[in-house]
């Protein structure tokens, strides 16, 4: 069994959008050259880089001027860790959520469920706990399911 990694990016006036971690470096910014781009004044051209490690990925913060935090904490110049479930926020501005999923090996995906049209029932979001149920609950929470449940098909 491997490892994935997703970072599940909120911006301010935008749907959520998922990006799959699978380089060694991956650098989100305003500037055209980053792995992960986010065209908003707040944040900075090179923002913040996400590096691999045989854990997993840390990030670190690239002296961006309006910060990264995780889970709360500022970075302030120190590689932080990623875990599962992690809460991520760049520039006070856009919100993201870090995952990390293991992947079975020699199983056939699982069916994808009907996306609800409208705000998800807890009946709903059970239907697509064997998807991801980290990234069901934190979006049941914020109230954004149907939105994560509709960019999947």
């Amino acid at each position: 069994m491997s490892k994935s990694f997703h970072l599940v990016l909120s911006p301010p006036d935008g749907e959520p959008v998922s990006h799959r971690l699978t380089a060694e470096r991956v650098s989100l910014g305003r500037a055209e050259e980053n792995s992960i781009r986010l065209e908003l004044k707040s944040v900075s051209s090179r923002h913040c880089e996400f590096r691999a490690g045989p854990e997993g990925y840390e990030l670190i913060d690239l002296g961006s001027t309006n910060g990264t935090k995780v889970n709360g904490m500022a970075l302030n110049g120190h590689a932080v860790p990623l875990k599962n479930g992690d809460r991520i926020v760049f520039a006070e501005s856009v919100s993201a959520h870090f995952f990390a999923a293991v992947e079975a090996a020699g199983t056939e995906p699982a069916p994808k469920p009907k996306a609800p049209a409208a705000k998800a029932a807890a009946e709903d979001w059970d239907e697509w706990l064997p998807i991801n149920p980290v990234a069901a609950a934190v979006a049941q929470q914020e109230g954004t399911l149907h939105h994560l449940l509709n960019s999947r098909d």
